[in-house]
C-alpha cells in the first residue's frame, strides 16, 4: 500500500484554504474600476468584506449592492454567492465534469467532507444531482420572480434582478440588488414575492439530501431517514415558534406590522421567521423591532439551517441533539433516543463542541466590537450573531463599522460559513492514535 504523504493537507485545511483563495480572488476582481458604477477603484478592505460576505453567503455589506457596483461587479458578487452556496468543491467538480477530467480520490474525499457525509461511494453522482437540483430550483425561482420584477424594471433589468434574487435566496444569502439598502421592505404588502423568496430560502436551508429524501418517500413520513425526520421536525417547530412570536409582539407595532392587513401580518410573520435561518432578507425595518422580537431573531440566527445546505448557524440537528439530551436526562432515560433511533455519544460530543466553540467566538467578537465600535450594545450583538450565522440581517450598523470592526466581522463570516469545528481541526494538530488505547480512572466532579 502507498504510504500517505505527510505533507498533504487534511480535508479541513483544504476546505479552509479553498474558500480563502476564492474570497481573495473575488476581492481583487471587485477592486477593479470596471466593478464599480463610477468606474473608480474600491478600497481593498471593502472589497474583501463584500467578497467574504458573498462567498460565505451572508449578505452583510458596507457598500450598497444595487448602487455602488456596476453590472460586472454584481455578476462577480452573484457568482461568488453561487460558489459559496454550493461549496467550492462542488463548483470545482462542476468545472472538471465540463472539461471531462477525472475526479481524483483526494477530491472525492474532500467533496465528501464538504457535504458532511460519512462515505465517498457515489460522491460524484451525488455532486451531479446537487448541481442539477440547485440550478433547476434557481431557474424556477427566477422565472417566478420575473412576473414581479420585469413589469417594474423592464425586460433586461427585470431578468437580471430576478436571476440575482433567486440565486441569493436559494443560497441563503441576503444580498439585495434592489438598491439603497432597502432589501424587500417595499414588498411588505406583496405576499407573492415574499412567498417565492421564503420557498427558495427554505429549500436551500433544508439541503439537497433532505429534499431528495422527501421527493423519494413522498408523503410517507415513516419512510424518511432519521436525519430528514429530525431536520423537518426541528425546522417546522422553529418556523411556527418564530412566526408566532413575531406576530404577537409586532402586531401593534406601527413601524413593522401594525399598519398591515391581517393577511399581510401573517405572511410577514412567517417570512421574518424563515429568513433569519439564514437568508438575511428583511421586509421590515430591523431597528424598529421590539426587544423580544429581536431576541427571537437572534436565537433563530444562532441556530441557522440544516447540515449539507446553503445555510449557516450551529444547524437544526445540533440544537435538536442538545435539547433531546436534556429531555432524556431530566426523564432519567439511559439512552438518548427519538423516532425509535438512538443518538450516539460521538454525535452528542460533536454537538456540544460546535455549540460551545460558537458561543465562545461570538462572545469574543462582541467584546472586541464593544471596544472598537461606537454602536449600541444591541446593534453589536445583532451584527455578530448575523455574521456568525451567515445571515446578513443588520440593524443598519454594517456601513458604520471601523476598519477593526470590518476585520472582526470578516473573520466571523468566514468561521461561520466553514464552521468553528472545521476551523479548529484545520489549525490543530491531530493527536496520536495510541492515546485512545487506554483510559484514566473516572473522576468525580460536583455540578449544578
Amino acid at each position: 500500500m502507498k504510504k500517505p504523504d505527510k505533507k498533504s493537507l487534511s480535508t479541513s485545511k483544504l476546505l479552509a484554504l479553498g474558500f480563502l483563495i476564492i474570497i481573495v480572488t473575488g476581492a481583487v476582481l471587485l477592486c477593479f474600476p470596471i466593478s464599480s458604477e463610477t468606474h473608480t477603484y474600491t478600497p481593498f478592505l471593502d472589497c474583501l468584506f463584500t467578497s467574504t460576505s458573498a462567498v460565505c453567503v451572508t449578505g452583510l455589506v458596507v457598500l450598497d449592492t444595487g448602487t455602488h457596483w456596476s453590472a460586472f461587479g454584481q455578476i462577480v458578487i452573484i457568482c461568488l454567492v453561487q460558489i459559496g452556496g454550493i461549496g467550492f468543491m462542488s463548483f470545482a467538480t462542476f468545472v472538471l465534469l465540463i472539461a471531462r477530467r477525472k475526479i481524483s480520490m483526494q477530491n472525492r474525499i474532500v467533496l465528501k467532507d464538504s457535504y458532511n457525509i460519512s462515505h465517498a461511494g457515489g460522491i460524484v453522482r451525488i455532486a451531479k444531482h446537487v448541481l442539477i437540483f440547485t440550478f433547476a430550483t434557481e431557474l424556477i425561482g427566477a422565472l417566478l420572480c420575473m412576473t414581479t420584477f420585469i413589469p417594474r424594471y423592464g425586460a433586461a433589468k427585470g431578468i437580471g434582478v430576478s436571476i440575482f434574487h433567486s440565486i441569493a435566496a436559494f443560497c441563503n444569502s441576503g444580498f439585495d440588488v434592489l438598491g439603497n439598502f432597502k432589501s424587500l421592505t417595499e414588498y411588505a404588502a406583496h405576499p407573492y414575492i415574499l412567498t417565492v423568496t421564503s420557498a427558495l430560502v427554505l429549500i436551500g436551508g433544508l439541503g439537497f439530501f433532505v429534499m431528495e429524501d422527501v421527493f423519494t418517500c413522498g408523503k410517507n413520513f415513516k419512510s424518511l431517514t432519521f436525519h430528514t425526520k429530525l431536520v423537518l421536525s426541528t425546522t417546522f417547530v422553529l418556523i411556527i415558534f418564530g412566526a408566532a412570536a413575531i406576530f404577537i409582539f409586532e402586531y401593534n407595532n406601527p413601524d413593522t406590522l401594525g399598519s398591515l392587513s391581517m393577511r399581510d401580518k401573517i405572511v410577514e410573520s412567517f417570512f421574518n421567521s424563515i429568513t433569519p435561518r439564514t437568508a438575511g432578507f428583511n421586509s421590515v425595518n430591523m431597528p424598529s423591532l421590539t426587544s423580544i422580537s429581536t431576541l427571537v431573531i437572534i436565537f433563530l440566527m444562532f441556530i441557522g439551517g440544516s447540515p449539507g445546505s446553503t445555510a449557516g448557524g450551529i444547524k437544526t440537528t445540533t440544537i435538536s441533539v442538545l435539547l433531546i439530551t436534556v429531555y432524556s436526562w431530566i426523564k432519567g432515560k439511559e439512552n438518548i433516543d427519538v423516532f425509535h433511533r438512538r443518538i450516539g455519544y460521538n454525535t452528542l460530543k460533536k454537538s456540544i463542541t460546535i455549540t460551545i466553540l460558537t458561543i465562545l467566538l461570538i462572545l469574543l467578537d462582541i467584546f472586541i466590537l464593544s471596544l472598537t465600535e461606537s454602536g449600541t450594545f444591541r446593534q453589536i450583538v445583532f451584527e455578530v450573531f448575523s455574521a456568525f450565522g451567515t445571515v446578513g440581517l443588520t440593524m443598519n450598523f454594517t456601513p458604520l463599522l471601523s476598519t477593526a470592526g470590518k476585520i472582526v466581522i470578516i473573520t466571523a463570516m468566514y468561521i461561520g460559513r466553514l464552521g468553528p469545528l472545521t476551523i479548529a481541526l484545520a489549525i490543530s494538530k491531530q493527536t496520536s492514535n495510541s492515546e485512545g488505547k487506554y483510559q484514566y480512572p473516572e473522576g468525580d466532579i460536583l455540578l449544578g
